[in-house]
């Protein structure tokens, strides 16, 4: 705000940002000069977490969050748009806010908040059938992580899929690192059996099928009869 006296112009601050000040003399339309007021932006938050995926308003002291500059140190980490902080990867970034655009050294003119996207390893299920493909997720770079298998015969990493085939019956044990972090995860894999109905209709004389869904086909499948006075098995 600006309280004027003749040729004097007290300007008090009011909100984080910049603002132009034009000083003329309306008699003289010539007589007119300007300059920038730049007000240092502040931010309430030191330090935020946001999820991967989320999102999260900062408070500063601006009465327009779009009048101040806004940046991230590490973009994968996280991105800042109009003072809303949007999570990315797993990691640490500093976020600025600045009445100066690209500014983070003048004093008074910006302030900065702390963001961690925290990580997580993400499983879909410990117990899988041999055959499935296993795709273990974080909330890391998936380019920053690496995994190992304890037995390949049982559970291998396909690196051109990015997933786990689970191969043969038995337990692994799946390392996931990232950053210096090791996750292990155990994953069992076992034979899948299933029939494509529980229960089947016939009149004397008809004949109907049922299937045997099995994800191992090294295993035989046996069929028996309880009643063989009832129905014959072909």
């Amino acid at each position: 705000s600006i309280a004027a006296n003749g040729s004097v112009a007290t300007i008090t601050a009011v909100s984080g940002g910049t603002a132009v000040i034009t000083c003329s003399i309306p008699s003289d339309s010539l007589s007119a000069m300007s300059f920038v007021v730049t007000v240092g932006v502040s931010i309430d938050e030191t330090e935020i977490t946001v999820e991967q995926g989320a999102s999260k308003p900062l408070t500063t002291n601006s009465s327009s969050v779009q009048d101040v500059f806004w940046w991230s140190d590490n973009m994968e980490v996280a991105t800042v748009e109009n003072g809303v902080v949007y999570g990315v990867y797993a990691g640490t970034t500093t976020v600025y806010g600045s009445c100066i655009e690209g500014d983070k050294v003048t004093p008074n003119a910006s302030d900065s908040v702390t963001v961690t996207v925290p990580y997580e390893v993400i499983i879909p299920s410990t117990t899988v059938l041999v055959g499935d493909l296993v795709d273990i997720k974080t909330t890391a770079n998936p380019a920053q992580v690496n995994f190992m298998s304890s037995n390949n015969n049982v559970l291998y990493y396909d690196v051109e899929s990015g997933k786990f085939k689970a191969n043969s019956t038995g337990t692994a044990d799946i390392s996931v690192t990232w950053n210096g972090q090791t996750e292990v995860v155990t994953i069992e894999v076992i034979d899948g059996f299933s029939l494509s109905t529980n229960s089947l209709s016939l009149n004397i004389g008809t004949s109907g099928e049922v299937y045997a869904q099995v994800s191992n086909l090294q295993q035989p499948v046996h069929w028996t009869v309880a009643d063989v006075n009832m129905v014959d098995l072909i």
